[in-house]
């Protein structure tokens, strides 16, 4: 305990993890970079990272085509012209922060600050993007996006998702042929300098399809807003940016080790990331090893697996926060070490990943971070699948050799700027600087520096997910009504909802974000906050109106299409997976007692199906079925449209509304 203690509350302790993951990515860079030179004294051959660099682009391509495409079938209901959230503000507020009639090569700009050029470049692109056929001249009025024939439609969104989609699909065709041709490459000069040629053109094939990828998913992001907020949407980005070196043609061997660097930390800041959140946020069910005992029914997509885990006894689940603190804090220090280390950090962050994976639904997360941590693997401990190599490097070795240590200063400085986020995860920035006028603090300014400006691009965002455990699980439940007497539960393709509907498993890559945010509601009920979102309230004046690509984003919301609602009834319900057996392990929920969490299970097995007790309006407050029992947390009211406004009655039953 005062071990434990010391960990959690001790700046010191902090101070010299930190120190020892700084000395430990020296000397991993140092090392690895030397063991890719060219033997010059015998006949070992040197450690190359070839094909890990093509893995990991094609790793990149997939991830992101995967979270593009997952988004394309949703982006109208989300931000479309009828969606929750529409773009046109957000276009239109773009266009005239960044006019698209903007030069670009302005090589004052260039030469004084290039990354914050890039940024506008990127910015510009964009505007131009939403800019191109829409009616916008200066004596447009400031809300011209409002007014009929403005150009911007919904196709602009489309646009964005199959230029994502297609670049996606470009580069992993690029990095996939670049093993594949030189099969075809003979041994004559002609036949090398041919090789050589269309490797230059597969290089800047690549450079364009991320950047086209990356400016894609940017553009899709804002506009989409809440529902694009997540972690590993930030995730994404930044790996993209930091992918873009490895994606140039003609790279030596001995430059890989310090490009594939900000990968690595990267991929380390993610598990450790949430090791350190866990620790530090000193919540009680991760320090008692009860968080397992509620993840599987808190999460928020649960499906038919984490049922099953969420009845397995107390013990069980106490093993798996202490195997997931095992993985995100100790060894995720192997992933520094020697090529043995480096294959048990890897089984380890493979394994924890595929246990998420196929114990809840979260897009294509778990992807992200295995294609993340390739990245520490060199080219001995990766299939080839039969593609060979390039017959060695085409830069002749005086120009490798003499431009290496520019290229190692580069690798450092990206990875410093991606790694300093870390320290704002245990909040302790201050505490961590060296003293002044040393060596030590001239390096932490450095990295500062490289932080701050690399952020502009997406670079150095900290991760740390399930800092402290959901301890119950509220859903906002959506009815609808005709004639405000006979009401239907509005289901959803992955969220819970009817009692009796069998969790369901979400594809892996796909990402119902619709479903994801809701989850996010109740938790800002429970800390008081009494007002829907603007985006749920809008979400309810769609569904009155029956939009059919918002409805489109329901499970049977298609027959509002037709027959729109005359109200939309919310309400608040407190859901417990049905396996959350008392004679099994007593799980610590907030609001059934035991004596009642077994009346459950007991009318359960004996196949009843609804409890008696009822609300002030008649209807059951508790309710238990094959998948989930509920208790009614209240009722949060009735909502209509009148004279294209939306209203809202607290208690509907005081106004002839049941």
């Amino acid at each position: 305990d005062t071990v434990s203690y010391w960990i959690q509350s001790s700046p010191a302790a902090w101070v010299a993890c930190f120190k020892t993951i700084t000395a430990l990515v020296l000397l991993h860079v140092l090392a690895q970079t030397w063991f890719a030179l060219p033997c010059f004294w015998g006949d070992a051959a040197p450690t190359r990272w070839q094909t890990t660099r093509r893995v990991y682009l094609v790793q990149i391509g997939v991830t992101c085509f995967a979270g593009t495409s997952s988004l394309h079938v949703q982006v109208r209901g989300l931000a479309g012209i009828q969606g929750i959230v529409p773009f046109p503000r957000y276009a239109a507020e773009k266009i005239r922060r960044f006019s698209p009639a903007t030069k670009l090569l302005h090589w004052q700009t260039v030469k004084e600050d290039p990354v914050a050029w890039a940024s506008r470049c990127l910015n510009v692109l964009e505007a131009r993007v939403w800019a191109r056929g829409c009616n916008v001249d200066p004596s447009c009025p400031q809300d011209w996006w409002h007014m009929p024939g403005s150009g911007l439609t919904d196709s602009k969104l489309s646009g964005w998702c199959l230029l994502g989609e297609a670049c996606c699909m470009l580069l992993v065709a690029a990095a996939i042929a670049e093993g594949v041709f030189w099969q075809y490459v003979g041994s004559d000069r002609g036949s090398q300098v041919a090789g050589l040629v269309l490797e230059v053109l597969l290089g800047a094939i690549r450079v364009s399809a991320l950047l086209g990828a990356t400016v894609a998913y940017r553009a899709l992001r804002g506009c989409t807003g809440v529902f694009t907020g997540l972690q590993w949407d930030s995730l994404l980005l930044e790996a993209n940016v930091l992918a873009l070196p490895l994606a140039l043609p003609l790279l030596p061997n001995c430059w890989l080790p310090a490009l594939l660097l900000p990968q690595q930390v990267c991929a380390f800041k993610c598990m450790f990331g949430s090791g350190v959140v866990k620790r530090r946020s000193r919540c009680p069910r991760w320090a008692r090893s009860t968080a397992m005992d509620l993840h599987y029914e808190t999460q928020p997509l649960p499906h038919a697996v984490s049922w099953y885990m969420h009845r397995l006894p107390h013990w069980v689940h106490a093993q798996e926060c202490w195997i997931a603190f095992l993985i995100q804090l100790p060894v995720t220090f192997l992933q520094w070490g020697t090529w043995h280390c480096r294959c048990v950090a890897f089984v380890a962050y493979a394994a924890l990943m595929l246990a998420i994976s196929s114990t809840g639904s979260y897009g294509f997360f778990n992807v992200q971070v295995l294609g993340l941590a390739a990245s520490i693997l060199d080219d001995a401990m990766l299939p080839t699948f039969g593609l060979p190599a390039p017959p060695g490097d085409a830069q002749p070795l005086w120009c490798a050799l003499s431009l290496l240590p520019a290229v190692l200063a580069f690798g450092l400085w990206a990875a410093s700027a991606c790694g300093l986020s870390m320290l704002q995860l245990p909040r302790l920035a201050d505490s961590f600087a060296p003293p002044p006028d040393t060596l030590a603090r001239r390096a932490f300014d450095q990295a500062s520096a490289a932080h701050e400006v690399l952020y502009k691009l997406g670079v150095g965002h900290s991760y740390g997910p399930f800092a402290a455990m959901t301890a119950f699980r509220w859903e906002l439940i959506f009815d609808f009504s005709l004639d405000g007497t006979e009401w239907m539960q509005l289901e959803f393709p992955y969220k819970p909802g009817g009692i009796d509907k069998r969790p369901v498993w979400m594809p892996l890559g796909h990402f119902a974000r619709l479903d994801w945010r809701l989850w996010f509601v109740p938790l800002a009920m429970s800390r008081g906050r009494t007002e829907l979102p603007e985006w749920l309230e809008n979400f309810v004046i769609r569904l009155l109106e029956a939009s059919p690509a918002v409805v489109a984003l329901t499970a049977n919301g298609a027959s509002l299409v037709g027959a729109p609602p005359k109200y939309v009834r919310l309400s608040l319900w407190d859901y417990h997976l049905s396996s959350c057996d008392t004679a099994v392990h007593d799980c610590p929920q907030v609001s059934f007692s035991t004596e009642e969490r077994s009346e459950a299970h007991s009318r359960l097995r004996g196949g009843c199906c609804q409890a008696p007790s009822r609300d002030s309006t008649g209807a059951s407050s508790v309710e238990w079925g094959r998948w989930w029992y509920r208790r009614l947390v209240r009722r949060i009211g009735v909502y209509f449209l009148k004279d294209g406004q939306l209203q809202f009655y607290p208690e509907g039953s005081k106004h002839g509304i049941r």
